[in-house]
């Protein structure tokens, strides 16, 4: 039997999104320990070969106690859970050489969640099916959206499965140009679009400006819980197939700098960055996090990345303070100043509230890194989960992360 202890509460494939459905614990009547309950209706699962996420459990405990998840059953130790709710093989399925107890691609496990008390517990069927493509991905399609000469609506097919982004390409940009341009990667929230992070980003009049392309990868849809999310709690899944497809794809097609492409996310786009760099920092230059959080078990880039990190204190999704979801906002960018070999402590000046919104905060900057790879850190007073665009705050997320990637020398 294998066991875990996850979140109660948790109603989503990564730990940051499974804390944005939150809830008061104003709503647990008394001491009434009520059962947890599973939330999964789809209890047959099917997985290409090679995909070592097979499926999300999404449980609910109203007592909102962490709960204990045990996998047992047939197939049980093909199975492990690192956390966030995800169950994954221990070794990519493989539909040529099959290791469930019938030899036939067909897994047989139950789930169970505990309180301590109380349980619930599902059967569950992953079928492994066979890839059949040569490759693991294909090149993208590209079209216009509507009549516009710099948007385009892209998808391509990575891992067996078609996914979709929206490419930024700015009015100036020519295959001809004497310079690459620099790319970067713009990523959406939980349960958001990449459209709409284009809308609320910003990024667009400054690339017109600035000469860089941007690509909006969408997150897939949870089978759980139909809300589109990344992955970013385990190690090498398809989402960071789906990242180098998609940089691949565009280094390919366009005029691109390989040294100069970056990543920056909101909420669950921000911990996605920060898995980019812990697993491909060869290829993303630096990153950036707005109200995310690292949620990766372990983290070792190959180099250090150089970050810019902007969080409000009144976050209650992804809380500054830290929750048993996410390491206290303070302690990630420390560590990760750390991690690049920066100075100890970091020099911190006074962000203005310049029209009395309280937004105002704090700016710390980690220097003396090594490679040069710096830290800023923006601490806004008054700002929850959101992306600040100077009218909601007093920094503009897309200006100052911009100037901070603008500022790394390649």
């Amino acid at each position: 039997m294998k066991k875990r202890l996850f979140a109660a509460s948790i109603i989503a494939t990564t730990m940051i999104s499974a804390c944005s459905l939150g809830g008061s614990s104003d709503s647990v009547v008394g001491s009434i320990n009520t059962s947890p309950v599973i939330l999964n209706t789809q209890l047959n699962v099917s997985v290409p070969e090679n995909q070592p996420l097979a499926f999300t459990v999404s449980a609910i405990d109203a007592n909102f106690e962490r709960l204990r998840l045990d996998i047992t059953g047939t197939d049980a130790d093909d199975f492990e859970h690192p956390g966030g709710g995800e169950i994954m093989f221990v070794a990519g399925p493989n539909f040529e050489a099959p290791t469930d107890a019938d030899m036939n691609n067909v897994y047989e496990i139950t789930i169970s969640v505990s309180d301590g008390v109380n349980s619930d517990s599902k059967n569950f069927t992953v079928t492994v099916t066979d890839d059949t493509s040569e490759s693991a991905s294909s090149a993208a399609k590209c079209t216009a959206i509507g009549s516009s000469t710099t948007t385009q609506s892209c998808t391509l097919t990575t891992d067996g499965a078609d996914r979709a982004f929206t490419l930024y390409v700015p009015g100036a940009y020519s295959d001809d140009q004497s310079k690459a341009a620099p790319l970067l990667f713009s990523l959406h929230g939980d349960n958001e679009t990449a459209s709409a992070n284009l809308d609320y980003s910003g990024f667009p009049a400054i690339s017109e400006k600035a000469g860089f392309i941007i690509a909006y990868p969408q997150g897939a849809t949870s089978e759980a819980t139909g809300r589109t999310h990344w992955n970013t709690g385990t190690p090498k899944t398809t989402d960071m197939n789906f990242m180098g497809a998609i940089r691949e794809y565009l280094m390919d097609s366009y005029k691109i700098n390989p040294d100069r492409v970056y990543a920056v996310g909101m909420g669950t786009g921000g911990s996605m960055s920060y898995k980019l760099a812990c697993e491909a920092a060869d290829h993303f230059t630096a990153i950036g996090s707005v109200a995310g959080a690292m949620t990766m078990p372990s983290c070792a880039p190959s180099r250090p990345v150089p970050a810019v990190h902007i969080h409000g204190k009144l976050d209650g999704v992804v809380p500054y303070a830290g929750s048993a979801l996410n390491l206290p906002i303070d302690n990630l960018v420390s560590a990760w100043a750390k991690s690049n070999g920066c100075a100890a402590t970091g020099t911190t000046s006074a962000i203005s509230d310049v029209d009395g919104d309280v937004m105002g905060g704090t700016l710390t900057n980690f220097g003396g890194c090594k490679a040069g790879a710096n830290v800023a850190y923006y601490l806004l007073d008054g700002m929850g989960h959101s992306w600040p665009d100077g009218t909601n705050g007093d920094v503009n997320a897309a200006e100052t992360i911009w100037d901070f990637f603008s500022g790394i020398e390649p």
